[in-house]
């Protein structure tokens, strides 16, 4: 038996007021949306990208010393490939904005960027039981349409030292879109740590999202 939706959701915005980060201060804030900005373009980033910003290399260093290794992939070349969700390496997710394909590790990424970036995106999401290709549009952290009209996300809560540890295996790999709420029981069945919410409501848990990992920057929109 899956969880109950009004179980889910109260559970996942009491998971989502955490911070799995060592620490959160206005200056790693400012590095990750600058990080998420240079991704934007397509490419894996160089660390001298994030000095170049305005910060030294080891300022740089220090920052990202806050973040867990398992929030981000380097390339053999030491480029930073893949960044606390948002990535260049293709996955099951795919984020595309301004004519830009980018690709996210779980369905709940590609929801809680454009409204942190303030860009206008359109989300292509595999349903993992056979409901076909799911299709959002997002204006910043607004719904804008989705195809088919009542998908749902899934959404696993693992504690946070197991989550730090291994992010995507603990949970991105467990959030997906669903073309609906039948489609999800199935695959969901004898999961009693697993839920979903509607596609309102997990924008509503992105937006929110957003604002407390973000406290020190006013979200664009």
């Amino acid at each position: 038996m899956s969880l109950k939706p009004e179980d889910t959701l109260a559970l996942a915005e009491r998971f989502l007021e955490q911070n799995y980060l060592r620490a959160n201060p206005p200056e790693l804030q400012r590095l990750i949306i600058t990080l998420y900005r240079l991704l934007l373009g397509g490419q894996a980033v160089e660390m001298s990208a994030l000095a170049a910003a305005g910060r030294d290399d080891s300022e740089v260093r220090d920052l990202l010393a806050l973040v867990p290794e398992a929030a981000y992939d380097l390339g053999e070349d030491g480029r930073i490939t893949a960044f606390i969700g948002l990535s260049t390496v293709p996955t099951r997710h795919r984020l595309i904005t301004n004519g830009t394909v980018l690709y996210t590790w779980c369905a709940f990424d590609a929801l809680f960027l454009p409204g942190l970036l303030g860009i206008a995106a359109e989300i292509e999401s595999l349903c993992p039981a056979g409901g076909g290709t799911i299709k959002i549009r997002l204006n910043g952290g607004r719904l804008e349409g989705a195809i088919p009209s009542d998908p749902v996300l899934s959404f696993v809560m693992p504690d946070h030292e197991a989550f730090a540890k291994d992010l995507r295996g603990e949970f991105c790999c467990h959030v997906n879109f669903f073309a609906n709420r039948d489609l999800f029981a199935i695959q969901a069945a004898g999961k009693g740590h697993m839920g979903a919410v509607s596609l309102p409501e997990a924008l509503r848990l992105a937006n929110r999202r957003n604002a407390n990992r973000f406290p020190d920057i006013k979200p664009r929109r």
